[in-house]
């Protein structure tokens, strides 16, 4: 099986993925910080990301890259409540 091909095949999951997990978020069925959702964001950009290195598309490259970091980061760094309180209290001011 050709690379392109492959890349292609997984592209069309990927958006798949990312968009369905966005659409069951703004139905409220998931939340945005759920491991469902991040996984779901996570996965599918990477997907869209190899297709996108196939093609030598360096900004859309980028941009999945940024998508698939946030998604991983949050998965393995979860919300610290502390931090959250004091961005709230300094966005206040």
């Amino acid at each position: 099986m050709e690379l392109a091909s492959l890349t292609s095949g997984l592209a069309l999951i990927g958006m798949v993925l990312a968009v369905g997990v966005v659409v069951l978020e703004l139905r409220g069925v998931l939340h945005s910080k759920s491991k469902p959702y991040l996984i779901g964001l996570g996965l599918g950009s990477f997907f869209l990301m190899l297709r996108a290195f196939t093609l030598h598309e360096p900004s859309f490259i980028a941009l999945e890259a940024v998508k698939v970091i946030a998604a991983v980061s949050a998965l393995v760094f979860p919300r610290n409540e502390h931090l959250a309180e004091l961005a709230e209290e300094l966005a206040v001011m």
